[in-house]
């Protein structure tokens, strides 16, 4: 037969526990609110145009609070890495967020995305978004006037941030294209590529050149440099034509006048046709 139980001993059993309970709460708040235990100082590395004070802001605001009202979380073991991460993700024109912490110092740094290009709209409110070497568009752009940034437009895809614009390696080859136009002093201010890999290169001069990337670019160069050279094109500079279209190997097509009249030449300029 089993023997009762005292009611004064479950009193001091449930007076033990909860006594511990609040020892361990207490003891538990006492310890991680010591300084020595906490992240005291943020330290911000990255980015060229980025306000650092902007970016600390946001981590500090991540350590304010605790976790159940009873660790801070700037607990050095506890401090909240993955929010922080994802935060300062969230500011624009920064990606690669790195959050380390040695001792009482926490150290985020990052990388900046550097605009290189313009993905815009065809339409009149031209809406454009910032593109990386890569083609990669990252955030939307403000109203801009000038050359600074070639303008890229893809047909049928709208510019939109977080996604790619053009592939990089195509997106390689265009501005290597603009590139060399560069130097012999063909600016190009505008580019319409579309899902075939077309690209319609629109210089500052108000002239076109049509292009096709499954054409090796080197191809397309020594075939525009062939008709440049020929006696019958010698004069032909940005300003003075319609479109030079060199998708189709060495039969290039020269419109001078933006009339439906075409002059067409073989790489060798031996021959052309109205």
């Amino acid at each position: 037969m089993k023997k009762p139980i005292h009611p004064i001993r479950n009193m001091i059993i449930g007076v033990v526990v909860l006594l511990c309970t609040i020892g361990l709460v207490f003891g538990v708040r006492y310890v991680t609110h010591l300084s020595f235990l906490n992240v005291t100082e943020v330290v911000v590395i990255g980015g060229e145009t980025i306000n650092q004070d902007v970016v600390k802001g946001i981590v500090e605001r991540q350590l304010e609070g605790e976790y159940l009202k009873l660790i801070p979380h700037r607990f050095v073991w506890l401090y909240p890495h993955d929010a922080i991460v994802a935060n300062v993700n969230e500011v624009e024109r920064i990606y690669n967020v790195r959050v380390t912490r040695h001792e009482k110092t926490l150290t985020v740094q990052f990388d900046e995305y550097a605009p290189y290009a313009l993905w815009c709209t065809a339409d009149a409110g031209s809406r454009c978004v910032f593109l990386t070497e890569d083609g990669y568009g990252f955030a939307p752009a403000p109203q801009l006037s000038g050359g600074s940034f070639v303008r890229f437009m893809t047909l049928g895809r709208q510019p939109t941030p977080g996604t790619i614009a053009i592939p990089a390696d195509d997106f390689q080859l265009l501005n290597d294209l603009i590139d060399r136009l560069a130097t012999k002093g063909w600016f190009v201010e505008l580019v319409e590529f579309d899902k075939e890999r077309d690209a319609f290169v629109h210089l500052a001069s108000g002239s076109e050149l049509k292009i096709t990337l499954r054409v090796p670019i080197q191809e397309t160069l020594t075939n525009l440099e062939t008709i440049l050279g020929s006696e019958q094109f010698t004069h032909l500079e940005p300003g003075n034509f319609a479109y030079i279209d060199l998708r189709f190997g060495e039969k290039v097509f020269v419109n001078e006048h933006g009339t439906p009249d075409e002059m067409v030449a073989t790489s060798t300029a031996s021959s052309t046709e109205q």
